[in-house]
Parts: structure tokens; sequence; C-alpha cells
């Protein structure tokens, strides 16, 4: 989905918990934004603490019960797979042993090399985000794109939500996919696509002077979201999105982002993943961790490109 020529198949990793009834959300999500060319691999990961320790000492057993657990948990699996195949999907399943959810999927993710990580929002973290949990464990060392998938999320919303942040470096680095991510989306979705920007409060700036920092846009406070919107609309446009699309506010991000889904139809939110050490997040908290579980509509985490990523797929977009 997010090959830089939109030439290659999507590859959608999803993370289904062990013995999970019905057909998860997160599978049927995936099989929207696969289509009918992509390929989904439905992965759990497995453990029992119990055979673990071998039974209590019964090591030779250990093998034989682990591969038990492993074998339901596949045909389990293979029960949604079908359901899936039923409409034409391109799917397989793999279960994986490990004691932490989040790393068996990262193992695999670092197999299999997916365009899009899929993963159901813990209803727990939903209501008290931490620093615990897979989503959390997965947004903090995830190289890939990833879903967060929520229960509350409804297929009449018809808006697209991309979050950027043009004023800083770090920023602009992931601020063209998150756009190109959210067209493809779109696109899957059916859905129109508004970009959205926040900027802090303008008396925060003490100025000496005004500087151009553009034709005709001055760097001073009176000015300053003239400044913002430009660089906003130039961005957007640049990457095909019609710049009368965006919105360009005062305030912190969560709390813009969450204002304008109430204002519009969001069905999908798409930001970069900023990442901090865990003493940053604890003691400063994340713009990122606030709009992924507190937000009531499915969230897409785009990571940092490799370095030079980002203007290929400008011209990319552009061509």
């Amino acid at each position: 989905m997010f090959a830089p020529a939109d030439t290659e198949p999507p590859r959608v990793l999803v993370a289904i918990k062990p013995m999970q009834r019905g057909l998860p959300l997160p599978a049927i999500r995936a099989r929207e934004f696969a289509r009918v060319s992509g390929e989904i691999l439905l992965l759990s990961v497995v453990f029992d603490p119990v055979v673990a320790r071998g039974l209590q000492g019964a090591a030779a057993l250990e093998p034989v019960f682990k591969n038990r657990l492993i074998e339901d948990q596949r045909l389990h699996l293979e029960d949604t797979a079908q359901s899936l195949r039923d409409w034409s999907a391109n799917v397989k399943v793999r279960v994986v042993w490990d004691s932490a959810a989040y790393r068996g999927i990262l193992r695999v993710a670092h197999e299999w090399r997916p365009t899009l990580l899929v993963v159901g929002a813990e209803r727990q973290a939903m209501l008290r985000p931490s620093l615990k949990g897979t989503p959390a464990e997965l947004m903090h060392a995830c190289a890939y794109p990833m879903l967060l998938v929520k229960e509350s999320t409804s297929n009449d919303q018809r808006t697209i939500l991309a979050a950027v942040d043009p004023s800083r470096a770090e920023s602009r680095a992931v601020a063209g996919s998150v756009l190109r991510a959210a067209r493809h989306f779109g696109s899957a979705l059916d859905c129109r696509v508004r970009v959205v920007h926040a900027f802090p409060d303008p008396e925060k700036f003490a100025l000496a002077s005004a500087v151009e920092v553009s034709p005709g846009v001055f760097y001073a406070t009176e000015n300053l979201a003239a400044l913002h919107r430009r660089a906003v609309e130039e961005l957007s446009s640049s990457y095909g999105i019609d710049p009368s699309h965006t919105d360009v506010r005062q305030g912190e991000p969560a709390e813009v982002i969450r204002d304008l889904m109430m204002e519009h139809d969001v069905r999908l939110v798409v930001l970069g993943l900023s990442r901090h050490s865990r003493l940053q997040q604890v003691v400063l908290g994340s713009i990122t961790e606030a709009v992924a579980f507190e937000s009531p509509c499915d969230v897409v985490l785009i990571p940092q490109p490799p370095q030079g990523i980002e203007t290929g797929e400008r011209d990319a977009a552009a061509s």
C-alpha cells in the first residue's frame, strides 16, 4: 500500500489474540485495506507459563504441549482466514511462541516486512492510556506503519484526518509519508482527506523584529498563523491534496485533533509516530499516545522514514 510507485501489492500483518471468537475487527480492517491484490498474514502469539516451566519438571513433555497449543491456535486462525478467503482475500496464518506478545509480533514483522501492521486497541488501554500493553509497546518499537483498530469506528464516517507539522525538521521528515498514507486510505475507503496542523500560542514567542521567511510572509506574532497556513497548504498541494481541505489552528495538537473529530465525520486519523525515551513519555506525555488511545476512531501511526525517502515519495506523488 505504501510502495513508492504504488506498483507492489500491500502486505498486511494482522495481530490476532489467541482463541478470539468470531471474525476479529482487525482482520476485517486488513481485508478492506489489502484489497484483492494484497497479501494478509494473520498472526497470533501464544504462551503458557506452566508449559514453559516444563510442567513442574517434566521437560520431556514441554515440546509436546507447546506444539499442541501452537497447532490449536493455528487451526483457529485458519477458520478466520477462510472467512476472509471467502471474500477473495489472499490470507496466510502463522503462530509463534513468546512470553511477550509485542516481541513475537515485532520478530515476525522484521522477517515479513509488512507495509501495514494492524492491531486491535485494548479496551483497558483506551480507558487508561499507559506505557504498558501490546499496542503501547509496539508504538515504542515498531518500524512499520501501524493501524490501531477501535470498535467504535463506523463505516459511515467519510473523512480521514492527516495530522502534520511542517514547522519542525523532525516532523517534516514524516509529514510526506503521513499525507501519502492518508491518500491511500482515502482511496481504499472512499473517504475525503483533510489535513490538520496545530501551532503554539503566538504569545509564547518573543521576537525582537520581523523576519521575512518566504515572499510576502514575515515571521512575527501577528502573522504567525499565515506562516503556518502557507507551509501546510504548500505541503498538501505537493502531495495532491486540495489546499482548501486544510485546518490550521492554534492550540495543543491533541486538543485540536479532538475538536476537529467532533466537527467532521472522521473515520481515521493518520499521524506521525513521535518517539521519545520512556522517561520523556512519563514526564512530558506523548501527543501520539494521547491521540492514539483517546480518539474514538481508528488511528494509523507512521514511523520516521529512512533518510532520503521523502523526496522520492514527493516526486512520485507529483508525477
